[in-house]
């Protein structure tokens, strides 16, 4: 086992090697950007779900719930916190019978959560007014939360999209800049089409390297890219495609490092007007809300979201149990064979 963990060390450190290569090679190339620190004053917002599930013999229960924060700041203190819902909202509960297969059931509890989310976000825009609305992940569905053109979980999808079409429109009618935090960026549109042209020894490393990993090497705390737009094409994004060709265009993209020990940050925002002004001004206060820790770079307010929406895996079990003990007919709550094998 040694020589197996000796083998993968030296494969890791080589290949980051590789990276520094390719991060020295196209510093001259990219245009970073310093970003103030400056006290924040306004109200700031965040929206997190939590999703607890458990799948039987036919059927699935799925415990969810969706909490806003929005936390008032002047001169870069914290001056009044509220939630929304109130704290102490019970979750919600959902039975689905659908026939679902093993990948259709991931897809169906994704969209339940983020459903709940983006209401929630999108209430809380109407109930507050804030000055920004931060989402815990991008401001855009993901592929993986799209389903397969003949699945029975098309017209749910239809509806997400019809969600966040609402939102985007309420944050533009209330004037609240809504603002995607992506905590761990998988993306690589920023390596694909924001670097210079390669030498031969390089390009392998490249098509390896996601955004954030490349940024590590080349952003110092506090300065971020350009910003660019969420799809070169949004007509044919997969995702934006569903959308109108006007509201397709709103998303925009750039990384910030916000934290001397921590990776930059993808921060997705709307920018109907494609103003500069918009970007610095979500650039300050995103810098100014995520700098407490040097370790973990994370607005302020979207940690506070994340632990109000944190479930107790004993609440699904309680409803779970309480459901079966008023069934008569119990087939389609029978456990799966993989978790009540006797033998292990």
């Amino acid at each position: 086992m040694q020589s197996n963990i000796d083998e993968i060390a030296d494969r890791i450190n080589n290949t980051e090697q590789e990276r520094i290569k390719l991060a020295d090679f196209v510093k001259p190339h990219i245009k970073k950007l310093t970003v103030p620190f400056e006290k924040f004053s306004g109200t700031v917002a965040a929206t997190d779900g939590g999703l607890l599930a458990k799948s039987f013999h036919g059927s699935d229960v799925v415990v969810t719930k969706a909490v806003s924060v929005v936390m008032d700041y002047l001169d870069g203190k914290l001056n009044s916190t509220n939630y929304f819902p109130e704290l102490h909202t019970p979750p919600q509960t959902y039975f689905s019978q659908k026939g679902l297969d093993y990948s259709e059931v991931d897809c169906s509890k994704s969209i339940l959560r983020i459903k709940h989310e983006i209401r929630n976000a999108r209430n809380t825009i109407s109930k507050f007014a804030p000055d920004y609305m931060l989402l815990d992940g991008s401001i855009v569905p993901q592929q993986a939360d799209k389903p397969k053109p003949e699945s029975v979980l098309l017209d749910d999808y239809k509806s997400l999209v019809e969600l966040y079409s609402e939102l985007y429109n309420t944050a533009n009618n209330y004037g609240t800049q809504l603002v995607g935090i992506v905590e761990d960026s998988r993306a690589n549109r920023f390596v694909n089409s924001h670097l210079p042209a390669l030498p031969k020894d390089l390009e392998s490393i490249a098509r390896q390297t996601q955004d954030t990993h490349l940024l590590y090497y080349l952003l110092e705390k506090g300065e971020k890219t350009s910003g660019f737009t969420y799809a070169e094409n949004p007509s044919k994004h997969p995702i934006l495609q569903d959308f109108s060709s006007e509201l397709g265009a709103w998303p925009m993209v750039f990384y910030l490092r916000t934290a001397e020990y921590d990776r930059p940050l993808r921060i997705e925002y709307l920018n109907p007007a494609k103003s500069g002004e918009t970007e610095q001004n979500v650039a300050k206060m995103a810098y100014f809300l995520a700098s407490f820790n040097k370790e973990y770079g994370i607005p302020a307010p979207i940690i506070e979201a994340d632990l109000r929406a944190a479930l107790d895996s004993k609440e699904l079990d309680f409803i779970c149990n309480k459901i079966s003990d008023k069934l008569t007919h119990k087939g389609a709550m029978l456990e799966l064979r993989r978790n009540k094998r006797p033998f292990k």
